[in-house]
């Protein structure tokens, strides 16, 4: 089998890297040695070590990112001029990453959430970058759900994406761990799961 082009090769081992270490401690010299190549390679391909994990992070949640988008793009059109379902939205979201998280190695994905979880300005730089436009489209959903105020809803989004994480990926007890191998199934379970918390009654408190 042919070895992987540099650049593609750089991104293999950065990938892991710094999904095992984190961002700072997974250097650039451990990066290259394990590529095989010389740390001009990489400043060619990349420019930088912060360049460098944005294309990691965009090769990996760039493509799942555009199909929730182009999803719910659909959704918005085929419903007009009314809205679209909260669960043809809750959808358009769960489903791109559920179908590519079963292609990854779990342990590479929850490193990776992990950098992106970080303290630090190039991981929120980076969070934002990945995010931002997307969670902005999502903001349909205050008025799919407009009991929860906008602070509800950004709570039970990330409710929704631990969901996610933590039914797709195996990780935690052996006990807890889904062994369900069909991912429609697990995608229903878990939309079922995600949109009962969504339509589930308001918690903030009201302020006379």
């Amino acid at each position: 089998m042919p070895r992987p082009d540099t650049r593609e090769r750089i991104l293999d081992h950065a990938e892991r890297l710094f999904a095992e270490h984190g961002y700072d401690r997974a250097s650039l010299r451990a990066i290259t040695e394990a590529a095989e190549v010389n740390l001009a390679a990489v400043h060619y391909h990349f420019g930088s070590k912060e360049h460098l994990l944005e294309a990691v992070f965009q090769r990996r949640i760039g493509p799942i990112n555009e199909e929730r988008i182009r999803r719910l793009d659909l959704a918005i059109a085929e419903a007009a001029p009314a809205l679209p379902s909260l669960r043809r939205v809750l959808e358009s979201f769960l489903r791109p990453a559920v179908e590519q998280l079963r292609r990854v190695d779990a342990w590479i994905l929850m490193g990776l959430a992990r950098i992106l979880h970080e303290d630090g300005a190039i991981t929120t730089r980076h969070f934002d970058r990945l995010f931002g436009p997307v969670i902005e489209r999502y903001r349909i959903l205050l008025p799919i759900c407009p009991e929860l105020s906008p602070e509800e809803i950004q709570a039970r989004f990330r409710f929704m994406i631990g969901a996610m994480l933590h039914s797709t990926v195996p990780s935690g007890p052996e006990e807890l761990r889904s062994r369900d191998t069909d991912p429609e199934r697990q995608l229903r379970r878990l939309l079922a799961f995600v949109e009962a918390g969504f339509e589930a009654p308001a918690t903030d408190e009201v302020k006379a």
